[in-house]
């Protein structure tokens, strides 16, 4: 959680440095390799929402297995 805290400090510090505001409500944490329970406290402190792997990111999808096809031959 203190990652998470830190990570909250630098985003708000981009903020104030570019006046470029984030969306926290349209922001999601990804888990990866992390335990179930840590993640379910984060998005209280972020004020953002949980995703998982395999979602669309601009209309790509992110995590799936690049092996299932749709390669470019």
């Amino acid at each position: 959680m203190n990652n998470v805290r830190a990570m909250k400090v630098l985003i708000i510090l981009f903020e104030v440095i570019t006046s470029i505001k984030v969306n926290f409500n349209k922001s999601m944490l990804v888990e990866v390799n992390i335990v179930d329970s840590c993640l379910s406290e984060a998005p209280l402190d972020m004020n953002c929402k949980i995703g998982r792997l395999h979602f669309l990111y601009l209309g790509l999808p992110i995590g799936g297995d690049s092996h299932r096809g749709g390669g470019v031959i």
